[in-house]
């Protein structure tokens, strides 16, 4: 056995060569995982960091594309979600319905139109006013509201005799109008 050869056979030489080059250049991202992990996380950073993560991966030949681009899709999207969740819990209550504000001044005049008789004139002009109201409710509970007085209005203009069902309704969209 030479001086060169351990006891296996190997070149010690050999050996040493494949210790001392130098590593592959790692092309890893490592904010790819990241942007994804925040876009469902904490969506606006998410975002952000995805971004990063995309210019990035160009850099770095490819690695961690889809992962950005994933974070790049996830984090509007949970925005989206966000964003039409707020717009529809803002109109949880129901006194602050844009429609609600406009029957405040409006109900006790059509209350005042059912309990007298009213002309068939003014009671186009309420159920026209209803119509109006209906159309800009932001809450369904109001807007059923609206519609069921709105109902019972034109009812009462066909001649059936649907005042105590006016005067309920209208009590109820009252109460749901905070009034």
């Amino acid at each position: 056995m030479t001086s060169t050869q351990n006891t296996t056979g190997d070149s010690t030489a050999a050996r040493g060569s494949l210790l001392d080059r130098p590593r592959p250049e790692s092309r890893t991202n490592g904010l790819a995982p990241w942007g994804l992990a925040l876009a469902v996380l904490v969506w606006p950073v998410g975002l952000i960091v995805s971004a990063v993560a995309l210019f990035r991966a160009r850099r770095l030949g490819g690695a961690g594309t889809s992962q950005a681009v994933l974070g790049l899709i996830i984090a509007p999207v949970l925005a989206l979600i966000t964003f039409s969740v707020l717009d529809t819990t803002s109109y949880s209550d129901t006194r602050k319905d844009p429609a609600c504000q406009a029957l405040r001044s409006a109900l006790p005049a059509l209350d005042s139109d059912l309990t007298s008789q009213p002309s068939q004139g003014q009671l186009a002009q309420d159920e026209a006013m209803l119509r109006h109201a209906e159309a800009t409710a932001q809450n369904a509970t109001v807007r059923d509201g609206i519609q069921a007085v709105r109902l019972d209005v034109q009812m009462d203009e066909l001649g059936k005799d649907a005042l105590p069902n006016v005067q309920t309704d209208a009590n109820h969209l009252n109460d749901v109008c905070g009034g």
